[in-house]
């Protein structure tokens, strides 16, 4: 930039400080700047008449001696100059075509970009106020009181880290909100982030690993009212509902009491792949997990998936789990057979068919039409229920789940109980619509508890069916067989007669 003034059109911005006044002088006194000036401010390139007669005034000036220098020079001072002027031409595109790129690159990867905001928060030692910032964030969400160890971007995963996060509720704001009390400590939450996820009204969260969940959940603060009991507390669909494209979990310990069974309850999950998991749709999405492996209450149960039809679009799923007290699920029947159960064990090993389409949440509601026809939404269950050492004992007749005439009805399915108390074991049948499922968090919301009570009712119907054919065949065969001893035993005495009186 030391010769700068030689092109300019002021002929002379800036100047060496070496050179000083004189320099300036002895610039402004030839007119070989002027000509050079003119050509470069329009964006030209200079004629070689003017560059040579420009090179000739520099080494008259006594400013280069050497020519192939001085060309060298200007030309370079020209470049520059055409530079510097497309530059504060294009200045308003070049700024809308930067805030286009950072605003396509955080669209695309919005994971790396907060990666890099965390890098500059760390930059300035914020990083105590970032940890603040996110455990108020998560608490709001949680109602309960959050702290935040760490928050460290994965480069390598593409991920972000949240560190040490303890999430307490007590017992007094429990009550106040009719929640539950927690006290649990995760080792590890990786989250994925992404704006056009948050854009199309699914949350700025996209995937989620957690890791190393410890802790307990109580939930004997919880009062049911009559209102709750009726309704269930069905969710409705809303704008701020999350939408995960993913979920893991590993390594989740935690004990859980309620009202009823009054024990702890512990809950071990080595490892929980979900493909997907929506707020509207959480027990569906449970129910269509890709694999799954743990405990509770000492019971080990798994679940995975089977296969996919991509043909007719549906999901086969296998779950089963062994030697589940009745004491758990005596509770969730309030009425039906299974409820008259008060000791035994139960094996569930069920297959079940989900639909593979991803339906949203307002599909069944306002955009039926569009969804294919040819996809039937239900899912079907086959499960085998084998019922263990069996005690069972008939309800008062006073009570609304059995009547006067009924209670001499179901005598013979308490015959059959007691007598085949061992093992009775079930083989059940049963569709639930995708209506069921719609804002359903527990079985019990999604009719899933009442339709095995009915489909157990059938199948114990049938096996006292069966069993009293098979013991009127028992009945006809003995009969068959003593008459035709009867008849032999006649037709021998007579025949014996005979010969003794005639021979």
């Amino acid at each position: 930039g030391m010769f700068r003034a030689c092109f300019s059109a002021r002929y002379v911005v800036r100047a060496a400080p070496r050179f000083g006044n004189s320099f300036k002088k002895q610039v402004q006194r030839p007119m070989f700047g002027k000509r050079c000036a003119a050509h470069i401010v329009r964006g030209e390139t200079a004629p070689m008449s003017v560059l040579s007669s420009a090179i000739a005034d520099l080494q008259a000036a006594k400013i280069y001696r050497n020519e192939q220098f001085a060309n060298l020079q200007i030309r370079k001072l020209a470049f520059s100059t055409r530079i510097g002027l497309w530059f504060r031409r294009n200045f308003t595109t070049l700024a809308h075509l930067t805030c286009l790129s950072v605003g396509a690159w955080v669209l695309l990867d919005t994971t790396q970009a907060a990666s890099v905001l965390l890098l500059g928060i760390s930059a300035l030692n914020l990083h105590k106020w970032l940890t603040l910032a996110v455990g108020k964030a998560v608490g709001y969400q949680l109602s309960a009181d959050v702290t935040v160890g760490k928050v460290i971007p994965k480069w390598t995963k593409g991920t972000i880290r949240i560190a040490d996060m303890k999430i307490k509720r007590e017992y007094e704001y429990a009550r106040k909100i009719n929640g539950a009390a927690m006290d649990m400590n995760i080792s590890e939450v990786d989250v994925t982030l992404s704006l056009s996820h948050a854009v199309a009204g699914e949350g700025i969260l996209s995937e989620i690993s957690i890791s190393g969940l410890t802790g307990m959940l109580d939930r004997r603060t919880t009062i049911w009212t009559e209102a709750m009991e009726a309704a269930h507390q069905k969710r409705e669909a809303t704008e701020n509902d999350f939408h995960l494209n993913y979920v893991k979990i590993k390594d989740l310990a935690l004990t859980i009491h309620q009202k009823c069974p009054d024990r702890p309850l512990d809950l071990t999950i080595f490892s929980l792949k979900l493909r997907r998991l929506r707020q509207h749709w959480l027990l569906l999405d449970l129910f269509d997990a890709d694999a799954g492996h743990g405990k509770f209450d000492d019971c080990l149960f798994s679940i995975e998936n089977v296969e996919v039809d991509y043909k007719n679009q549906i999901r086969t799923n296998h779950f089963k789990i062994d030697g589940l007290d009745f004491d758990l699920v005596s509770s969730s029947y309030p009425k039906g057979i299974l409820s008259w159960i008060t000791q035994g064990f139960m094996d569930i090993d069920c297959f079940y068919k989900v639909p593979l389409y991803t339906i949203d949440e307002r599909a069944l509601n306002e955009n039926t039409k569009d969804l294919p026809k040819t996809l039937d939404y239900k899912t079907v269950f086959d499960m085998a229920l084998s019922l263990n050492n069996i005690n069972i004992s008939l309800p008062n007749v006073t009570s609304n789940d059995i009547s006067v005439t009924n209670y001499a009805m179901v005598q013979p399915i308490v015959a059959y109980f007691n007598t085949n108390y061992v093992k009775v074991p079930l083989q059940l049948h049963f569709e639930l619509p995708m209506d069921d499922f719609c804002g359903s968090w527990y079985p019990g919301e999604a009719n899933l508890y009442s339709a095995i009570s009915n489909s157990s009712y059938d199948d114990v119907l049938r096996l006292i069916a069966e069993q009293k054919k098979y013991r009127r065949a028992r009945e006809l065969l003995l009969m068959g067989v003593e008459g035709l001893y009867r008849g032999t035993r006649y037709y021998l005495s007579q025949t014996w007669y005979y010969i003794k009186e005639h021979v």
